[in-house]
């Protein structure tokens, strides 16, 4: 998916560390402490995006319910979708650990980014997967040629739609909104 089309607005899947710097900024704001750049960053980046492009995993919302007093919670709740594993996510994401070296929790989210569906059950892929995580991005630009090629092998087996899946792109919150105009 080219997040440069003009026929749908981006599709963008938080990690829990956006999730965390956004609760956290707004309740330093809240409480009139300062707000590091990590959470203005995030704020921005959820108070901006469009509506319908937002999406975490399960696990992400989770942690985020949790650390989150209720009417932050309902601040995510009302921007943020949850964006389910399909059926192959599991499987790309062990062979992205055991080929690649990627964590357990990093390989999930990008399988869940290329294999992954909405609550209604639509299947699609995420755009850009967000993460503070530089070792993640480090990790996933240097390997990234071996492992679009892994994907394509992969897919090229399955059935529609899975065969369309496709990798997103690894990117820094702030360098979202270099990519999209509004």
């Amino acid at each position: 998916m080219n997040p440069n089309s003009t026929s749908r607005p981006p599709r963008l899947l938080l990690d829990k560390g956006v999730l965390r710097h956004y609760l956290q900024g707004l309740r330093n704001a809240a409480r009139g402490v300062s707000v590091t750049a990590e959470q203005q960053t995030a704020i921005a980046l959820l108070s901006l995006a469009w509506p319908g492009t937002l999406y975490a995993s399960t696990q992400a919302l989770n942690l985020a319910k949790h650390i989150a007093p209720q009417g932050l919670w309902r601040a995510v709740a009302e921007h943020v979708q949850t964006f389910h594993p399909t059926c192959y996510q599991r499987r790309w994401a062990r062979r992205l650990r055991q080929h690649y070296g990627f964590g357990r929790e990093d390989a999930y989210h990008i399988a869940l980014a290329s294999f992954g569906r909405d609550k209604a059950g639509t299947i699609f892929i995420a755009d850009l997967f967000i993460t503070f995580d530089l070792h993640l991005i480090q990790r996933f630009q240097a390997h990234h040629t071996d492992i679009a090629r892994a994907l394509r092998r992969m897919t090229r087996q399955l059935a529609l739609p899975y065969r369309d899946a496709e990798l997103p792109q690894v990117v820094m919150p702030h360098d979202v909104f270099s990519r999209f105009d509004r």
